[in-house]
C-alpha cells in the first residue's frame, strides 16, 4: 500500500494547517495519478487524514503492485494556499529490495515464515499465517528493543535515544480583540493553530486561559464572564508543546542552544503541578527557566502522546535541545526497517526466530540461546560505539579567586564559589 504523508512545520515545529489538506492539483485534474500512464488513481479534492499535530496522511488503494504514483497536495496556512507535489512508490513484490547486510520487514517475514514451515511465497499465505508471522516479528522486536537484564545489568540502546530540538513560539500579537461573554474576536490576522494551548493577556483587562480555538478569528476563554467592548491590544502566549509522536521518555537535561540564556545553560525540571500552580497565579513571560512533562489526552488510534510545559511562558522563539528515548513502532511494508541498523541485524533476526520458536514449541530452545549470545555481542558493540575516550577533567570547575603563587592553598567555600588564599 502506498502511503502519502506530509508534516507541516513552522520554525521547525509541527503546526496544523488552517484546514485538513486535500489531494488536488493546481489545474484540478488529479489528486494522485500513475507515473507511467497518468491514469488518475485518487480524484481531485480527496481529503487527507490528520494523524498528529501538523501531520496528514492518505493511503492509496493501488490497482497493481510495483507502481510509482505522482501526487499533489493543496495546503492552506494563514490564508495562503500552497501546492506540494511529489512521488511515492507503491507496494513492491514479495522479494526484498534490501541492500547491504541489514534486515527489513520482508526479509524477517521470509525467515520467520520459513521457520514455521509456511509457503516460500508470502502471497500464498492465509490471513491467519500472515497474522502469526507479524505477531512473531513484533514480539521479537520487543525482546530486542527491551532486553532482559544480563548478569543483573539492564541495557538501554544508544540508537533509541536520538537528539531533538524544540523551538518555542513567540507570542502572537497581531491586531486587536474584543470580548463578549468569554468569546474573543480578532479584528485582523489569524489566531495560530496552537491557540487552545495558550494564555491571552488583554491590555487594561486581564490574563486568561484559552479554552477552545473556534476559528481563524475567534477563541473562547475558560472564563466566560469576561467582556471587553473596547478594542484592545493583546499577547497570546503558548505554554505547552506537543512532543514527538514516538516520544517515550526524556533522557537528558534540556539545554538552551546558547548558554548565555541561563547561568548553567539548561532549564530545570519541576513537577507538573508546580508549573500549573505558577500559571494559575501571576503570569510571567520571558526565557523559560523551568519545564514539566505530562501525558497529553490519550487517543486509541495513536496511543499515548506527551507534552511539555514551560515557565515563564516563552516570549520569543528559543531553541531547546534534549535527548529522548523513542518508542519504536511495528514494522510494515510502508515502515520496513527496524531501529539499530545493519550492525544489529543478526540479533534482530535471532530475536524474531526465538519468538517464533517460543510461540511454536512453548519453551526456550536452541534459538533462544542463539538470540542471547547475539544479544550480548550487540550490547558490547553498542557500548563501544558510544563510550567516550575520556570522562573529562576530574576537578572542581566552580569559579575561584586565587591570591598568591604557592604550592598549596587553604580554601574557603561559600556554597557557590571558592576563594583560595596562599599560605
Amino acid at each position: 500500500m502506498a502511503i502519502i504523508t506530509i508534516v507541516h512545520k513552522i520554525g521547525g515545529t509541527a503546526t496544523d494547517a488552517d484546514s485538513t489538506p486535500v489531494l488536488s492539483s493546481e489545474d484540478a485534474s488529479y489528486g494522485v495519478k500513475r507515473s507511467d500512464t497518468d491514469a488518475v488513481v485518487v480524484a481531485d479534492g480527496t481529503a487527507m487524514t490528520k494523524t498528529d499535530t501538523g501531520t496528514y496522511t492518505y493511503s492509496v488503494t493501488e490497482p497493481a503492485t510495483g507502481l510509482t504514483y505522482l501526487y499533489s497536495i493543496e495546503l492552506t496556512y494563514n490564508g495562503v494556499t500552497t501546492y506540494i507535489t511529489g512521488s511515492v512508490a507503491g507496494a513492491a513484490t514479495a522479494t526484498s529490495s534490501l541492500t547491504g547486510l541489514g534486515c527489513d520487514f520482508t526479509s524477517l517475514r521470509r525467515e520467520v515464515g520459513r521457520h514455521l514451515g509456511f509457503d516460500e511465497t508470502v502471497s500464498n499465505w492465509s490471513s491467519g499465517e500472515v497474522q502469526i508471522v507479524n505477531d512473531c516479528i513484533t514480539e521479537g522486536l520487543r525482546l530486542f528493543y527491551h532486553p532482559q537484564p544480563i548478569n543483573g545489568l539492564a541495557h538501554e540502546w544508544s540508537f533509541l535515544k536520538p537528539a531533538a530540538i524544540l523551538e518555542t513560539t513567540a507570542p502572537y500579537t497581531t491586531g486587536t480583540v474584543t470580548v463578549s461573554s468569554g468569546v474573543v474576536t480578532l479584528d485582523s490576522g489569524t489566531f495560530p493553530s496552537w491557540a487552545a494551548n495558550g494564555i491571552i493577556e488583554i491590555a487594561s483587562n486581564g490574563t486568561y486561559y484559552v479554552d477552545t480555538r473556534d476559528g481563524d478569528t475567534q477563541i473562547t476563554l475558560e472564563d466566560t464572564s469576561v467582556t471587553e467592548a473596547t478594542s484592545r491590544t493583546f499577547s497570546l502566549y503558548r505554554y505547552s508543546y506537543d512532543l514527538e509522536s514516538d516520544f517515550g521518555a526524556l533522557c537528558s537535561k534540556i539545554t538552551l542552544r546558547s548558554s548565555a540564556y541561563t547561568a548553567n545553560g539548561y532549564i530545570e525540571s519541576r513537577g507538573e503541578h508546580q508549573i500549573r500552580n505558577w500559571l494559575s497565579g501571576t503570569i510571567e513571560s520571558g526565557k523559560p527557566r523551568y519545564y514539566a512533562l505530562r501525558p497529553a489526552s490519550f487517543n486509541v488510534n495513536v496511543g499515548t502522546r506527551w507534552e511539555m510545559l514551560f515557565y515563564p511562558m516563552p516570549d520569543a522563539a528559543y531553541k531547546l535541545a534534549y535527548v529522548y528515548k523513542i518508542d519504536p513502532g511495528q514494522l510494515s511494508e510502508s515502515a520496513p526497517y527496524p531501529a539499530g541498523g545493519a550492525v544489529h541485524a543478526s540479533t534482530i533476526r535471532a530475536a524474531c526466530l526465538a519468538a517464533a520458536d517460543l510461540k511454536e514449541n512453548q519453551y526456550k530452545g536452541e534459538l533462544w540461546q542463539t538470540f542471547m549470545e547475539r544479544l550480548q555481542s550487540s550490547i558490547a558493540l553498542d557500548g563501544e560505539a558510544t563510550s567516550p575516550d575520556t570522562l573529562g577533567c576530574m576537578e572542581d570547575t566552580t569559579p575561584t579567586i586565587v591570591y598568591g603563587n604557592h604550592d598549596y592553598r587553604r580554601v574557603i567555600r561559600d556554597g557557590s564559589s571558592s576563594i583560595e588564599y596562599g599560605s
